[in-house]
């Protein structure tokens, strides 16, 4: 009976093995379902991330969309109200561009601005247009500042524009 008691110990640990090989199966399955479970909460939380930070940036477009609205408007009265041939758009630029350049200058800075970018319109430098000399390389530096493009310029850097554009001279024309 020593076989017998052999062949029962046998037995015994073939299936002690058998069960400790089955749950570690169990196990690992048991893993990889939490594994899986991690990875779509991960990606599910990555998802809802990235349509927060869309909707915020949409947000952020559309105010940013209002509120150039409302400052071309403003560019629009002060043509409406001095009758100058300009685009809301170009005025806008050009007040933009005495505000940065000419902000703390005495109001002759600020036309003396208008008149270097209209005097270098009208002899075609760039593309002959304010945009065009604005954004020419190495002409205006402050077209670079972070702000520039969407700044509100002030009544005074409005006026020269206007003045400018009407024909007031603090440069001579080239």
């Amino acid at each position: 009976t020593d076989e017998a008691t052999l062949e029962a110990v046998v037995q015994k640990s073939l299936q002690d093995t058998i069960g400790t090989a089955t749950e570690a199966f169990v196990d690992t399955g048991v893993m990889q379902d939490l594994a899986d479970k991690k990875e779509a909460e991960r990606k599910a939380a990555e998802e809802a991330a990235r349509k927060k930070a869309e909707e915020a940036a949409r947000k952020k477009a559309e105010a940013a969309k209002k509120k150039e609205a409302k400052i071309l408007a403003t560019a629009q009265k002060y043509i409406n109200e001095s009758g100058v041939k300009i685009s809301a758009k170009d005025l806008l630029l050009l007040a933009r561009t005495i505000y940065f350049e000419a902000n703390a200058e005495p109001y002759a800075g600020k036309v003396a601005v208008a008149n270097v970018i209209l005097n270098r319109v009208n002899q075609g430098y760039a593309d002959g247009t304010i945009h065009g000399v604005v954004y020419q390389k190495n002409a205006f530096s402050v077209v670079r500042r972070s702000n520039f493009a969407t700044k509100a310029p002030n009544d005074a850097c409005y006026r020269a524009a206007i003045e400018a554009l009407q024909g007031r001279r603090e440069v001579p024309k080239n």
